[in-house]
């Protein structure tokens, strides 16, 4: 499970989402109405390691899910069901993301349906609305559908989409497909003589956790912090300062972000900036 941090071209953050990996080299599903409008992004798990995403690999508007890709090659992944569709009644969880604090729920499914779009699963359990991007699993720990959200009612309300419909999704993406944000390809100048710089994203090359202060532990075992903090690199890569744009509200924390940013690296080439949101959770605290 990742949480999928999506920022602008200013590198202000424009959401934060669910997501999970289907591969070892770094493909993850999320929603595709999270990533709309983005140009970068950083996926977090749950063992603390922060990845650059690279882009997006295949989008659908319809079904709300979009294919990315992070700059890895070696990360534990789910697999995708690729037999038959659950019947009613089988047992499944939805499984939540531990950095957003959201627990997996065990329920069963209650029926499926079809239409001009794909495949659909519905739950005896509702569905809050903050579960899009989260995989459903059946007692295998095999992946049988995603929650994805219909944009066309209002309010928007979260759906399943199955594990079917997202192989016949991913069987139409070309063998070649690159990643690449949709937004930065269409940011054009105004003008030459425009005061606004270029958008500029490099690849992070060296980006290790923050540790949990040990003082913190001690005065309290299970606190918990998520910040948000922004890098700013200098044409060698080097991180040359780093801002707290929202406070964990602890100093320990934040002290402990920061002297963990003050170490990344990126590919060398020019002045940039990123911003990287930080969740601390003590080692063995339930989720």
């Amino acid at each position: 499970m990742v949480l999928v941090s999506v920022f602008d071209a200013s590198g202000q953050l424009l959401r934060t989402g669910t997501g999970f990996f289907i591969s070892n080299d770094g493909k993850f599903f999320t929603n595709r109405h999270l990533v709309e409008g983005g140009v970068n992004a950083v996926a977090k798990t749950a063992d603390g390691k922060i990845y650059n995403v690279a882009g997006v690999l295949a989008e659908s508007s319809d079904l709300d899910l979009a294919l990315l890709k992070a700059d890895t090659k070696q990360v534990s992944s789910l697999p995708l069901n690729n037999v038959t569709t659950p019947e009613s009644d089988a047992r499944v969880a939805v499984v939540g993301n531990p950095l957003a604090h959201r627990e997996a729920i065990e329920t069963k499914i209650a029926a499926r349906r079809s239409d001009d779009k794909g495949e659909w699963l519905e739950l005896d359990a509702a569905l809050s609305n903050d579960a899009s991007g989260s995989p459903v699993i059946n007692e295998n720990g095999v992946v049988v559908g995603i929650i994805t959200s219909d944009r066309a009612k209002s309010p928007s309300a979260n759906r399943i989409l199955s594990a079917n419909a997202v192989q016949s999704f991913v069987a139409k993406i070309e063998p070649g497909a690159t990643a690449h944000w949709a937004a930065s390809a269409t940011q054009v100048s105004p003008s030459p003589s425009a005061s606004k710089p270029p958008v500029v994203r490099r690849k992070i090359v060296f980006n290790p956790p923050p540790s949990f202060p040990s003082e913190v532990r001690r005065a309290n075992p299970t606190a918990t912090g998520l910040g948000s903090y922004r890098i700013y690199f200098d044409a060698t890569g080097r991180a040359k300062n780093v801002q707290i744009l929202k406070s964990t509200g602890a100093a320990p924390l934040d002290r402990a972000a920061i002297t963990a940013l003050q170490q990344w690296k990126s590919e060398p080439g020019q002045e940039w900036t990123i911003v990287v949101p930080v969740s601390f959770q003590p080692k063995g605290a339930r989720n």
